[in-house]
């Protein structure tokens, strides 16, 4: 299936399209790039789709989710364990806020995780020094500095009170300050499904309620014994997981169900 220019199309609307023709919704993509989707119900209700984003969660609250910097505080303010963690803004006195932030990076302890969102440099770096902390600060807007925590990231998927897929994503690999293969659920690398302890499955719920959110991905590592949430995505894409088998990939296929019917 293509769209203008032989581009392929997207692989939310991929595996949307059948689902919605089963329920007699009429899918109208965007033509010329795909990035957008109108969903037409058998009752003339219309709703629409864009990228990854559902329209399952209230608009201003996903965008404080989407920036990971301005999240954090509020959940270590709601008593969430949370790896500790600094935040760098660019704002009027750029000298004041370097030195605010280096000083939290060294009370961190070198090497630190750097996790980037915006829109024009995205991703993931290995902090090894102060030096390199100014250099990422120069280019960027916003980050967050977090401890490395060493082990694995487990990754739920968790729709209103209840965890419907959980997996473990692809682990990282730094190379200098460049993050080579992503962690986090802003990554869609799966590398197999997984069965969450029950511990782990009420924090990644208690958090998504926190977040004000009624979809999402919640990254969740052990820290000082105990789970801890990595990262919050209110748009996680499920290419990865849909990609490790064919019982995956039906799974993703009625998760897509279950949200068209609740989109109605």
């Amino acid at each position: 299936m293509l769209l203008g220019r032989g581009r392929p199309l997207p692989f939310l609307f991929r595996t949307l399209a059948p689902v919605a023709w089963r329920l007699g919704i009429d899918l109208r993509l965007e033509p010329e790039f795909g990035h957008a989707a109108q969903l037409v119900y058998p009752d003339g209700r219309i709703r629409y789709l864009r990228s990854q984003d559902f329209d399952l969660n209230p608009a201003t609250s996903a965008l404080v989710a989407a920036q990971h910097g301005k999240l954090l505080p509020f959940l270590a303010r709601e008593g969430l364990p949370l790896p500790p963690f600094a935040v760098w803004e660019r704002g009027a006195s750029e000298e004041e806020g370097l030195t605010r932030v280096a000083a939290s990076a060294e009370a961190l302890g070198y090497p630190l995780v750097l996790r980037s969102f915006d829109w024009v440099m995205p991703g993931a770096h290995l902090i090894a020094s102060g030096e390199a902390l100014v250099r990422q600060a120069m280019v960027r807007d916003r980050f967050v500095l977090q401890e490395r925590v060493p082990g694995e990231v487990s990754r739920a998927i968790v729709l209103g009170d209840e965890v419907v897929l959980a997996y473990r994503p692809k682990p990282p690999a730094f190379a200098g300050e460049d993050l080579l293969l992503g962690t986090g659920a802003r990554q869609g690398g799966a590398q197999e499904a997984c069965v969450l302890p029950g511990a782990s499955e009420a924090l990644a719920i208690e958090t998504l309620k926190r977040c004000g959110l009624f979809f999402g991905a919640i990254d969740l590592v052990r820290h000082a014994g105990a789970p801890a949430v990595l990262d919050v995505d209110p748009k996680p894409s499920l290419q990865g997981y849909a990609q490790l088998g064919e019982g995956e990939r039906r799974q993703v296929s009625a998760l897509f169900e279950r949200i068209l019917h609740l989109m109605a």
